[in-house]
């Protein structure tokens, strides 16, 4: 309902009960929200009037007060201000913008001149407080120290601007002293137990709490924070019997759900533990904490796609967290979705910097896409900010060896021996480099002493490992059945590996006469997969009117600028996919949305917000069907911009998939050719000076570079056909 509704409502049931405290005071802050602010007090002031007005109430009034420029009385609306259980509320000035919280504080500073006693001194400084002005009021308290056996709660209101502050010892002397001449004040105790909590002395502020409830019994606040204080000093029986008490008279005390939680997490009752947190998510839907809880803790029980729900909605809660990208990525990654994790594991290394576990997964996902240097480079990352991640340094070396990086992987490798002198896997690696550089004696050496240390079990599993590697796909099956013939086992420990191995043996000789069966199929699959591709982007080359061939020229570009920029062969073919399906979507649009207007206007802007819709179209269908990788990141991105100006997420730079990359710059040059700007098509020159002037704009350097390398071949393949 929008305000001006809410508010004609209030209005008309206020005039059926013009007397209603509780309505006047609704009816104030809806004025309030409107910036309708002598109207706010008049309402506001009519329902402290009346009598047993709440303190968010008289907040209000201090709050629309001060809007209006009475000062004097905004004060005595703030100090009036307490929360349900008659205590100084901090809070409520959450609910309202830093500027205008700003505004209210300068606007009382100014004011200080009418300060005519020591009580109206005193109440200023409680005003500023309330609405988090601290080292403004502080400066007040402090011009009142002589005054302070003729107002005993200076001590109080000091206590709270020096806790906020962040000077905890001077809080905890202040505190001390105002409990020690006010030993009945439960919220003194209660207060001193948060300063206390702050200086990290867990026990003190138990004491403290418990003698707030003492004088206070159910005394709320208290009893969460001495809850609190018991999860500190690890008491989970303690925490749990309080948190269930707490629950049983207030049945919706969200922090008691997520407190319970957490204990309940504590004693690895992890099913138990995410029924609470799940209730604190419900009364409190807002509160990224309480979501990334959750996520984590269906992470920890394996449901994985309730933990990618919460995290998705914590990240929107909290969008600068680089721990829940950093739970997203990490998901996505044991769900082998590499092309998803990497944009959530990049942003959790941009927001936590310094997150070595991040920077792990990040490289493990580069290498499982195929982006083998900036896998390279986040292992690189990992190792420096984590030094004990030895398996990062394990897998840069193999990665550098892939790359053809000999000397730095063996350097790496070394690194990796010598905090794991007994892994049998980086020796193996160590005569790879060794036999890649001609060094055939270490490289035997190398291999015999990974064959000293290793079982008969992992040395035939290496065996079939090496002849793998070197493309002898018979020789290693031969390998493994042959392990699977001659490992005998001599401790009873063994005999599991020995008869998994000869199961092993077996199931290759079973599975490599199915194999040859199984590639004529797929090669029948793969035929008619390309065969409904072809169809599918005929279709939407059909609705284009400038070039019925657009899809097919745009893979022809893709084609040669995937090679030139050394993609790998199998990443190519997705890319070449995605070429040819990058306008499936178009399919679904009307008529009047299958290109971006430059024209003004609402219906020109609703054409181009259908016309934007064509890249989640495509996306929502083609990621149904196994295609290889490239293809779904190239139809659902290829409108993204290096400067994040793009559409459909406003990606940038790298966090922008290759592939969608290519195809973007593709598509955008098939189109200059065809339709070029305002319609009339670009000469290949004046398309590439266009393209040259969108570097770090739409796309990056090292594209546009590949791009020229390639433009003649490029517009040698064009010439075969028709626009």
């Amino acid at each position: 309902m929008s305000n001006e509704r809410e508010l004609e409502r209030l209005e008309n049931e206020l005039n059926r009960e013009p007397n209603n405290p509780e309505l006047l005071a609704q009816l104030g802050k809806m004025y309030l929200q409107a910036n309708r602010v002598a109207e706010a007090v008049v309402n506001l002031k009519r329902a402290v009037a009346m009598g047993g007005a709440s303190g968010h109430t008289y907040f209000s009034l201090g709050l629309a007060q001060a809007l209006a420029g009475n000062i004097s009385e905004a004060v005595e609306g703030f100090v009036g201000s307490v929360d349900e259980e008659g205590d100084p509320d901090l809070n409520y000035v959450l609910d309202v913008d830093e500027l205008t919280r700003e505004r209210v504080a300068r606007s009382i500073v100014k004011d200080l001149s009418v300060l005519a006693t020591p009580g109206q001194t005193f109440n200023y400084g409680a005003a500023l407080t309330i609405v988090n002005a601290f080292s403004e009021s502080l400066v007040l308290f402090d011009r009142l120290q002589d005054h302070e056996s003729a107002l005993p709660q200076l001590s109080l209101w000091r206590t709270l601007d020096l806790w906020r502050l962040g000077y905890t010892r001077d809080a905890l002397q202040a505190g001390e002293r105002y409990t020690q001449r006010a030993p009945k004040d439960a919220f003194g105790f209660y207060l001193l137990g948060l300063v206390r909590f702050a200086a990290k002395d867990h026990a003190r502020s138990i004491q403290a709490y418990q003698k707030a409830l003492e004088l206070r019994p159910g005394y709320l606040k208290a009893s969460l924070r001495l809850a609190q204080g018991y999860m500190m000093a690890e008491q989970f029986p303690k925490v749990e019997q309080l948190l269930r008490s707490i629950l049983a008279a207030h049945p919706d005390c969200v922090e008691a759900y997520f407190g319970l939680g957490k204990c309940l997490e504590k004693e690895y009752r992890i099913d138990e533990a995410l029924e609470m947190v799940k209730k604190a998510v419900e009364l409190a839907p807002g509160v990224g904490e309480y979501q990334l809880t959750a996520g984590q803790l269906s992470k920890a029980l394996g449901r994985n796609d309730l933990a990618l729900d919460y995290f998705r909605q914590a990240s929107k809660l909290s969008p600068q967290d680089g721990e829940i990208y950093f739970n997203l990525g990490s998901i996505l990654c044991t769900l082998n979705r590499y092309s998803e994790a990497i944009p959530e594991l990049e942003k959790a290394v941009r927001f936590d910097k310094r997150n070595g576990y991040a920077y792990y997964n990040l490289g493990v996902a580069y290498a499982r896409a195929n982006r083998l240097e900036k896998a390279v480079s986040a292992f690189e990352k990992s190792v420096e900010y984590n030094p004990r991640e030895l398996e990062a340094l394990y897998e840069m070396g193999v990665l550098q060896y892939r790359l053809g990086e000999y000397t730095k992987a063996e350097e790496t490798l070394k690194r990796f021996l010598a905090n794991a002198p007994h892994d049998v896997r980086a020796p193996y690696y160590l005569a790879l480099c060794h036999r890649s550089q001609g060094q055939a004696s270490s490289e035997q050496e190398l291999l015999e002493s990974v064959g000293a240390n290793e079982s008969e079990e992992m040395a035939g599993y290496r065996l079939c490992a090496d002849y793998l590697h070197r493309g002898q796909a018979r020789a290693a099956a031969s390998a493994l059945v042959k392990g699977s013939k001659d490992f005998v086992p001599t401790q009873k420990r063994d005999f599991f590996s020995s008869a998994l191995l000869q199961l092993w043996g077996s199931k290759v000789i079973e599975l490599n006469d199915r194999l040859r069966e199984e590639r004529e199929y797929a090669n029948n699959i793969e035929d008619s997969l390309f065969q409904f591709m072809s169809v599918l982007a005929a279709l939407s080359d059909l609705r284009d009117a400038f070039c019925q061939s657009h899809s097919q020229r745009v893979a022809v570009i893709a084609d040669l600028l995937a090679l030139g920029m050394g993609v790998g062969e199998e990443l190519r073919n997705g890319i070449h996919v995605g070429a040819c399906l990058h306008d499936v979507g178009k399919i679904a649009l009307p008529d009047m949305a299958m290109y971006y207007s430059e024209e003004e206007g609402e219906v020109a802007a609703e054409c181009n917000s259908l016309y934007e819709q064509h890249t989640l179209l495509g996306y929502d269908h083609v990621s149904r069907i196994p295609f290889p990788e490239g293809v779904v990141e190239a139809i659902q991105s290829h409108h993204e911009a290096w400067n994040g100006s793009g559409f459909p997420e406003g990606l940038k730079e790298d966090s922008i998939p290759l592939a969608a990359q290519i195809v973007g710059i593709a598509d955008y040059l098939e189109r200059l050719l065809t339709r070029g700007v305002g319609g009339s098509p670009c000469s290949p020159q004046a398309a590439l000076d266009i393209i040259k002037a969108q570097v770090n704009i739409s796309f990056s350097k090292p594209l546009v570079d590949a791009l020229i390398a390639k433009y003649p071949e490029i517009m040698a393949q064009l010439q075969n056909f028709e626009v």
